[in-house]
């Protein structure tokens, strides 16, 4: 019997996604720091027991303040896993982006993209806002994703992650990104293997097929035939080079290096005590 963890795991997350923004608080006045945009991404159940060729659901729940009146305008959601093990057989997107998560009206249109290539053990869904207007914040399902355990893997206890998931600002700041894997184990569990021990391919190498409509929350679709934009995050364009970004100074990028390093401690904490 699978019990919801969403209460639990979101008290932790943002447990962590506070350290994560106090991390990144830097000294200059008037300046915010990139960790005040931290997104939390987690897959629920947190813990799934399956068989060689059974199918699971996972609901991917997203939660983001967005920052300075910038809500969220794109998300590119990357699923990683080890494909001797599992497959992603298929990704949908959730009604958050659209409006659907707490706070919002829910009444946006999202363009989506996505690919599965699960030779390389990664799934994509980039999704858009169209108009992006203030963007969205709260918390919710910005997709649900099939996985299938596959019909020849051995016993083991293995995950799928979500690290490698991009979160785009209007403001078009950086987001930081703190992810909690589902682990899903295998025949009763087994020899602990992670997405890593798998090379995954750079999430941008992939090419995206866009869907036919910009669906609303409500389902409703509007045709159009504009090519989807690329959800690609990163700092705002600037005309000097040299130009940095609001706070996003030396010390907050010594800050989300020191976030990763909190992260990975996290993760291995978690991977210990299920061995």
């Amino acid at each position: 019997m699978i019990v919801p963890t969403r209460a639990r795991r979101a008290v932790s997350l943002a447990a962590l996604a506070t350290l994560v923004t106090a991390l990144c608080v830097t000294t200059a006045v008037g300046t915010a720091a990139a960790g005040d945009q931290t997104a939390i991404v987690w897959s629920e159940p947190e813990t799934v027991a399956a068989e060689p060729g059974e199918t699971v659901e996972l609901e991917v729940v997203l939660q983001s303040g967005g920052s300075h009146d910038a809500g969220v305008e794109a998300v590119t959601l990357v699923a990683q896993y080890h494909p001797d093990y599992l497959s992603v057989v298929d990704v949908e997107r959730g009604p958050w982006l659209a409006g659907g998560g707490s706070g919002n009206d829910g009444d946006g249109d999202v363009r989506t993209a996505e690919t599965i290539a699960d030779e390389n053990g990664t799934a994509i869904l980039e999704q858009r806002r169209d108009p992006a207007a203030g963007g969205v914040s709260g918390v919710g399902t910005v997709a649900t994703v099939t996985v299938e355990v596959a019909e020849d893997a051995p016993a083991a206890t293995t995950d799928i992650a979500f690290d490698a998931t991009d979160v785009s600002l209007t403001s078009e700041w950086p987001t930081p990104v703190v992810d909690e894997p589902t682990t899903i184990e295998i025949d009763g569990g087994g020899e602990r293997v992670a997405p890593d021990e798998f090379e995954h391919p750079d999430p941008d190498e992939f090419d995206l097929e866009e869907t036919a409509e910009a669906n609303s929350t409500t389902g409703d679709g509007a045709d159009d035939g504009d090519e989807n934009e690329s959800t690609g995050s990163g700092p705002a364009e600037t005309t000097d080079a040299t130009e940095s970004i609001p706070g996003f100074t030396i010390a907050g990028t010594a800050a989300v290096s020191a976030v990763l390093a909190v992260t990975g401690a996290f993760a291995a904490r978690r991977n210990r005590s299920r061995r």
